[in-house]
């Protein structure tokens, strides 16, 4: 009888699950989190990796940790978290 074999699995593919706006937006995230609103450090225009912070004031503040933003905002069904360039351009994949 021959030994089974293993078949190599494919991952699924990714599918968009959307950036962070209403109800999931970054602002609600760093609430949920205590703090009072999220800002872009380098601008709007600035690059979406490094920018972006939960704050409250100059103590109290730290940066923003998309995987679990993207987390929280999809329940935990979320296997990535890609910016796209410009601040506003995250995205959350699953």
């Amino acid at each position: 009888m021959p030994e089974p074999t293993a078949t190599p699995s494919e991952e699924p593919e990714l599918t968009d699950l959307g950036g962070f706006s209403g109800d999931r937006s970054l602002s609600a995230y760093c609430q949920s989190l205590g703090f009072a609103d999220a800002v872009p450090t380098q601008g709007l225009d600035g690059p979406a990796e490094g920018n972006w912070r939960c704050w409250t004031d100059e103590a109290n503040n730290q940066p923003i940790n998309f995987g679990a933003a993207c987390g929280w905002a999809y329940a935990g069904s979320v296997r990535a978290a890609s910016p796209s360039g410009r601040a506003y351009g995250w995205r959350c994949y699953g």
